[in-house]
């Protein structure tokens, strides 16, 4: 059985997310999010440790947040990702997201 390694709980939401690296996925869906980072559903092009630009776009919120992050897993079926070098206005914002989405459930 694998240690759970994540510091902040995920949280499903309704949101997408435009990956900007290597190659770009526009409209990819979240599987989840946190503080901490994001799982995307769908192929993501890049290698484990790669940075990628994301642009994350919560569904019903007036938010977009570009964000830097680090890919911890890919695969035809998705990708984890870590973000990094958040501001405090990112974190800021991406508490506002995530407090915004839990009220909306």
């Amino acid at each position: 059985m694998s240690q759970e390694l994540r510091r902040h709980r995920r949280l499903r939401v309704h949101a997408r997310a435009d990956v900007l690296g290597d190659e770009v996925v526009l409209g990819a869906p979240l599987s989840d999010l946190s503080m901490g980072g994001c799982g995307l559903e769908g192929p993501v092009f890049a290698e484990p440790g790669a940075r990628v630009g994301l642009l994350l776009d919560v569904i019903g919120q007036d938010r977009r947040i570009a964000l830097l992050a680090e890919v911890v897993r890919a695969g035809e079926g998705g990708a984890g990702l870590r973000f990094v070098d958040v501001t405090e206005a990112q974190r800021k914002e991406l508490r506002r997201c995530i407090h915004g989405a839990r009220a909306a459930s």
